[in-house]
């Protein structure tokens, strides 16, 4: 069978993956992946808020974690819980995230598309980095920000659509470094700001919802 259900451990998460099962069903728990899902092709379908995967626990990794290398993979219904810090994420992993929450900066290293999703970080910190992902997707999706952005540096094209944006004031850092171009499209967004937001330690200088930087004079557009 390439469908397995109720895994409980990760443990057992790692026998169903080494046995070729494709789409596995989490019941609730903590989960962090193993590296027998490298070069798999994986759906997880969680149970919402009580199926959490950690993408770092208690130092085990550091830096991106490679449990996705070469992989492509759905998470359903789960809640990703990262260690905040800026470069945390799946590295080399296409992934479509669906009716997921994601607590804390992620850094996303493959081309990746959220559906539904819901991006909370309570420190001063990107909500996401898209550094090694081609293109990046948000449909329908929710960030909660905190003085900080979702960074569109390293991605050729990023699209924003139907998406709300709760922030004190920032909100979308369009970022180009001498890649070869950098399209960022926003349609039919709500952006929803407490506060002005400023920029860095700066007084009295604001930033707007969506800032475009050209570093190095190479191209970024926005439509």
């Amino acid at each position: 069978w390439a469908k397995i259900l109720n895994i409980s451990s990760v443990g057992e998460l790692n026998d169903a993956i080494v046995e070729g099962k494709t789409t596995i069903t989490l019941s609730k728990g903590v989960y962090v992946l193993p590296t027998s899902a490298q070069g798999k092709t994986l759906h997880f379908v969680g149970t919402g808020e009580d199926t959490v995967i950690a993408t770092k626990t208690s130092g085990s990794y550091e830096g991106c974690n490679y449990a996705l290398d070469g992989s492509t993979v759905v998470f359903e219904n789960i809640t990703i819980n990262t260690d905040n810090n800026t470069y945390t994420g799946y590295a080399r992993a296409d992934i479509v995230f669906k009716n997921c929450t994601i607590n804390g900066c992620i850094t996303l290293y493959g081309d990746t598309v959220f559906e539904n999703c819901e991006f909370n970080v309570t420190t001063n910190q990107y909500n996401v980095w898209t550094w090694g992902a081609p293109t990046a997707t948000f449909n329908n999706c929710t960030f909660n920000l905190n003085n900080g952005y979702v960074w569109t540096y390293g991605s050729q094209e990023t699209v924003f659509d139907n998406c709300t944006f709760n922030t004190n004031g920032k909100a979308i850092l369009v970022y180009n470094e001498g890649n070869g171009g950098c399209k960022v499209t926003v349609n039919n967004c709500t952006f929803e700001a407490s506060a002005q937001a400023f920029a860095g330690a700066i007084k009295n200088q604001c930033c707007a919802a969506i800032e475009i930087d050209n570093f190095k004079n190479s191209g970024v557009g926005v439509a």
